[in-house]
This record gives structure tokens, C-alpha cells and sequence, in this order.
């Protein structure tokens, strides 16, 4: 889940409160709903229950039936693998090359034809470890990763010097009134309606040395703060966690005055290196090709963890769906592209690298339907569903979100609305005009007394307190949330 410019994609979404008649399938022990929809005019059904060599009838869930835990968590323990064999890292410049090797691997052996779809991307090479100390009134030095990150393309630079908060998130120049020049500039990621970039630009307008942007109480964990390309920034931008930013704030008004907090960070890294990187992907045999169905999850972790939960889970639940497929012999009415997406993490990078060359290739025409899965096995986690019916996303999107909620209805799972924002893979395809939907266990944000009540867990908790985080691993999965938006992925796959 990519968080930057861009806000995790809100939580807190509104409860679905319908009741439906349900069939029961005589012979089965799992109550499945067999929905017949439209999209862009083309029946949304993608297989046929038959096998390549005779007219035997598969049963309508054989997809979902097929699912086991054990195969899910095989695939994170892999990716797990891959991480500590790259620095702990699946990142693009870390464990990624090998993660797409290994996907690639497992799909040409199942009898895919799979392709890289290579792109560059700019990235940011850290140099040195960034630094973050608190001089006073009281020392304290900062973790890196855990308490503060360096931004994305922030210039180096070595700053000490007082800090002052700046209110409204900065993103006003009313904002900066009294504000003393060669400070270091304190704002709040989400106060504000204004981007990362906007924030740290304003703060150097009015002569900030340095900008510190700390997380919102609605999604606390430390972010990734990634600055836009081309800017005239030259003062260095660290992001830091809703509780180190919290901490700041209690010293500077306990003190007389602003002067109160003395700071020094470093920030060592060369912006904006290209890099070569790839999505992979690869196609169904069978349906049709100018109705395309495109299944995507991003494969990369941040360069602070493995990324087992982000989005370890998505690639896992992509594979498995491609892998079942493919053993059970199913024939797709539209054709199925299952694809891994790289540079995510970055900012969306690699979907958006996708969706504009098959703009320029004059293939996107030929996308019937967009499904994302983006941490699906959050420890704390909720049933989200990316939220279709919103006016601002293609039309048919509502069609998709119907699916999966008509699946967890049929299986007595609550489930909870998403908005889509701008903090996955999906936002190129809607961008375009794809109708897109999928499912999301929840990122950095806090699961509320609501969705305790609905899901379980713990209430005031991220959903995933590991998001972003070395402890992102294969103890940070919830396999019940795994096996249940896998299955309800594949019921809406196959029917």
C-alpha cells in the first residue's frame, strides 16, 4: 500500500446493512451466490465449468474449493526468504528483481507463458542512514524507520536549529504568520488539504531550514513521504510517526517559547537515479482478448521491511488464483491477465507505467475490468470493499463491489465499504476510465469501537500496527483474513 502524497485509503467506511434471499445449492456445503452482471456490456461470468478434455461439469466453486491456507502461506514464506536473502528488503534496488524472478518461475511452470513488462523509475539512494536528534530541553535520539524516515527526493543537508510548529497542516501562508526564519517547520500530515510536496515547499518559502511532517491521529504508523519530480525544493524533509510528532508538540508547549526544542537531523541520499525495473504478468489461453480481465497485486516492499502483509498478501492471493486456474484446467470467457506490479511503493510506478503504455499501444480500450488486492491479511484487519457505487469512479465499478459483497453475505461475513482514494494500483485504471473494484484488509489507519465490534480485534489499533515496518513478516499475517478474501476473490473470478 503506497503512502506518500497520497492518504491510506480511509477505513472508516459505511456499513452495508442489506438483507438479500440467498439459494442454497443443493449438494454443496458452501452457500455460493451466482451473480449475472453487466459491464461496459459484456457478461462479467469469466470461466466455463469444464476441463480441456472432456464436457465433464466443474463444480461453480471449484476455484474457491481449491484454496488452502497452506499454499498462501508457502508463497509468503518464500517472498520472506527472498527479503532476508536482499538486506530484509523487497524493494526495487533490494529483494524485488528476485521476487519477480520468482513469480515468473512459479507461473512458466504451471504452464503460463509469462512476460516482463520493464519501465524506469527514479529512485532515491540513501547514502547514509538519516539522523534525528532532539538537543533539548531533554536529549533523545530518534529511530530510523521506526520513529522518522527521510522523504522520497529529499535534498541532503545538516541542520540544528529550533523547531516551531506550524498549525493548518501548513498549507497556507497565513499559516507561517510569526513564523521565524531558519527554524525547522513541524506540520500534520492530513490537517491540511494540501499535498507532501505543497507542504514542504511552503515551509521553505518562508525560510524554513529543514520540514518535519508527522503522521495524522487517523493513520499514525510512519508513512513515506514522497516529494513530486522537478521541484525547486533544497531544504531537507523528514516524515516522523503521530506519537513522535505528538511528544514534539507537548515539549514546545510546555516550554516559554518555541525555542524550547532544539533539533539536528542529516539527511545523505541522492534523488532521482534511474532505475530499471518491471511488472510481470501473464495471460489465460483462452477468452477474449478485447474484453480483458486484469487481476493485479503489487509484488515490492518499502526498503524498511519484507513487505509480507504489504503486499505479500495480494502477490500470494494473485498466484494462487493463477496457479488453481490453470491446475483445474478452467476455460475464461474473457481472457485473464494476472499481473504483479512494481515500484508500488514508490508511487504506484509500475500500474502507472502499465496503464499508459497500453494507452499508447491502443490496448486499454480492450480492459473490460480492473480487481486490486492490496493487503489482504492484516493482523487487525477488517472486510473492506473497494466502494464502486461512488460517483467519481468508471461506471460498472458498483457492479464489482456487488460481487464481492453478495460473497461475504452468502458466508455471513460483515464487510465495510472503502472509498478509492489514491493509495493503490487501482487509481490508474479508474484514471483511465477501467472499471475497477477488489478488497483491502486495511493499512496504518485505526480500526475504531465499531469495527472492533463488527470484525474482532482491538479497537484504537492500527489494522496493521507492522505497516511499512521491519516487523512487516510472516507472524504479522492473519490467516483467517487470507483464506477468506482469497476464497471470496476466487468466487467472484470464476462466477
Amino acid at each position: 500500500m503506497f503512502g506518500s502524497d497520497y492518504e491510506a485509503l480511509s477505513a472508516e467506511a459505511r456499513v452495508h446493512k442489506r438483507k438479500r434471499i440467498l439459494t442454497w445449492v443443493a449438494g454443496l456445503t458452501v452457500l455460493v451466490v451466482l451473480v449475472v452482471v453487466l459491464v461496459l456490456g459484456l457478461a462479467l461470468g469469466l470461466a466455463y465449468s469444464s476441463n480441456d478434455d472432456d464436457d465433464r461439469r466443474l463444480s461453480p466453486t471449484a476455484l474457491h474449493d481449491s484454496i488452502r491456507i497452506g499454499d498462501l502461506m508457502d508463497t509468503l514464506k518464500d517472498l520472506e526468504h527472498i527479503a532476508h536473502d536482499n538486506g530484509g528488503s523487497r524493494s526495487v534496488v533490494y529483494g524485488y528483481n528476485a521476487s519477480a524472478a520468482y513469480i515468473f518461475n512459479k507461473l512458466a511452470k504451471a504452464g503460463y507463458t509469462p512476460h516482463y513488462h520493464y519501465f524506469t523509475i527514479n529512485y532515491t539512494y540513501i547514502l547514509s542512514p538519516p539522523v534525528l536528534v532532539q538537543l533539548s530541553p531533554k536529549p533523545r535520539t530518534y529511530s530510523n524507520t521506526t520513529d522518522f524516515k527521510a522523504a522520497q527526493r529529499s535534498p541532503s543537508g545538516n541542520v540544528t536549529a529550533p523547531l516551531t510548529y506550524v498549525g493548518n497542516g501548513g498549507c497556507n501562508a497565513s499559516d507561517y504568520a510569526g513564523f521565524t526564519q531558519s527554524h525547522i517547520a513541524l506540520v500534520s500530515r492530513g490537517t491540511g488539504n494540501c499535498t507532501f510536496t505543497a507542504q514542504v515547499t511552503l515551509a521553505q518559502q518562508y525560510g524554513a531550514s529543514a520540514c518535519i511532517v508527522h503522521a495524522s491521529s487517523a493513520a499514525p504508523n510512519l508513512f513515506t513521504g514522497q516529494m513530486a519530480a522537478g521541484t525547486a525544493i533544497t531544504i531537507p524533509a523528514l516524515t516522523v510517526s503521530y506519537a513522535v510528532g505528538e511528544s514534539l508538540q507537548c515539549v514546545l508547549q510546555s516550554g516559554t517559547n518555541n525555542e524550547s526544542v532544539v533539533l539536528s537531523l542529516q539527511v545523505n541520499q541522492r534523488p532521482d537515479v534511474t532505475v530499471h525495473t518491471m511488472n510481470v504478468y501473464a495471460d489465460t489461453q483462452d477468452g477474449k482478448a478485447d474484453a480483458l480481465v486484469v487481476i493485479g497485486s503489487h509484488l515490492d516492499s518499502v526498503d524498511a521491511g519484507p513487505g509480507i502483509n504489504d503486499n505479500g498478501s495480494g502477490t500470494s492471493l494473485n498466484l494462487r488464483l493463477a496457479l488453481e486456474w490453470r491446475k483445474l484446467r478452467l476455460k475464461a470467457k474473457n481472457k485473464i491477465r494476472f499481473i504483479w506490479w512494481g515500484a508500488e511503493e514508490l508511487g504506484l510506478l509500475g500500474s502507472r507505467a502499465y496503464v499508459a503504455w497500453q494507452q499508447q499501444e491502443g490496448l486499454l480500450n480492450n480492459t473490460a475490468l480492473y480487481l486490486n488486492f492490496d493487503m489482504t491479511a492484516s493482523p487487525n484487519y477488517q472486510t473492506g470493499i473497494y466502494n464502486g457505487s461512488d460517483p467519481a469512479v468508471p461506471q460498472g465499478s458498483a457492479k464489482l463491489s456487488e460481487l464481492f459483497f453478495s460473497y461475504f453475505e452468502s458466508v455471513k461475513l460483515p464487510t465495510v465499504y472503502s472509498v478509492m482514494g489514491s493509495g493503490s494500483d487501482y487509481r490508474p485504471f479508474v484514471d483511465a476510465g477501467v472499471p475497477s473494484g477488489g478488497l483491502l484488509a486495511g493499512a496504518g489507519a485505526i480500526k475504531s469501537q465499531t469495527g472492533r465490534s463488527m470484525f474482532g480485534g482491538f479497537a484504537n489499533t492500527a489494522f496493521d500496527p507492522c505497516y511499512h515496518r521491519a516487523c512487516d513478516t510472516v507472524a504479522n499475517i492473519n490467516q483467517n483474513a487470507q483464506l477468506s478474501f482469497t476464497r471470496a476473490a476466487a468466487t467472484v473470478l470464476q462466477n
